[in-house]
């Protein structure tokens, strides 16, 4: 199950940083992977599951799901770096 939210989170992200979005994918520990896109409109990073379809409920897996977050890592990629 987890391979297949990691490659939701890729595709999703992926094609947010296709149309000129900054995003980072944020790993949780216990068995799951979302994707977080900077929102210049907000200021602030917008959590979006595209497993689940939520967009902007980031406790929703604590609430929703009853679920015990031990640790969470976020990472950003940027692809600036890796031009040549």
């Amino acid at each position: 199950m987890v391979i297949i939210v990691i490659r939701f989170a890729n595709l999703f992200g992926f094609f947010c940083r296709a149309v000129g979005f900054e995003t980072r994918y944020v790993l949780d520990f216990t068995d799951h992977v979302w994707t977080e896109v900077w929102s210049r409109r907000f200021g602030r990073w917008i959590m979006a599951d595209s497993c689940e379809g939520k967009i902007d409920e980031p406790c929703m897996y604590e609430k929703g799901w009853g679920k015990k977050l031990n640790a969470i890592l976020k990472l950003i990629f940027l692809a600036s770096l890796f031009k040549t």
